[in-house]
């Protein structure tokens, strides 16, 4: 498993680069939309969406959220919604 640096504020389409875990880019996406508090971190975020993946809850919103990012085109997907990536043809930099 790759670290988690501490600037988590770096936009998404520039730490979804590479194929990543989803519960690596669940916890990206989390903490910019704010559904994860600041001080989580990815061990605390990981727990976080196992223990409030009950239909409505948070954690299983945030994963609804990332599956619909790739669903729509937002975001590559592959194997069956395991690891995502910020598509080349939409990266700005």
């Amino acid at each position: 498993m790759n670290p988690i640096p501490d600037d988590a504020m770096l936009p998404l389409r520039l730490r979804l680069r590479q194929w990543t875990d989803w519960d690596e880019a669940a916890f990206f996406l989390g903490r910019l939309t704010g559904v994860l508090p600041e001080h989580y971190s990815f061990g605390s975020a990981k727990a976080f969406i196992t223990t409030n993946y009950a239909p409505g809850e948070d954690g299983r919103n945030l994963i609804l959220l990332l599956n619909l990012m790739a669903d729509i085109g937002i975001l590559e997907m592959r194997n069956n919604y395991q690891e995502f990536r910020w598509p080349a043809h939409r990266a700005r930099d």
